[in-house]
């Protein structure tokens, strides 16, 4: 996971910022197969360092009907 995550930090094409954002929340935070890889915590970390303001629960993804 590490690898991962390092990757999306360096990955010139995960541009704009929230694109990252939203890739982490999406993989690491609401990705039941990546549990306890991530967190809400690291997410506001990562809106931090790449100046993203969105909050983690704007990319939680919605269950179709």
């Amino acid at each position: 996971m590490a690898a991962v995550k390092q990757m999306l930090k360096t990955d010139s094409e995960a541009e704009p910022a929230t694109l990252r954002c939203r890739i982490y929340a999406r993989v690491f935070v609401w990705n039941p197969l990546f549990a306890g890889h991530g967190d809400a915590s690291e997410y506001e970390l990562w809106c931090r360092k790449f100046g993203c303001a969105i909050p983690a629960i704007e990319f939680r993804p919605r269950l179709e009907v």
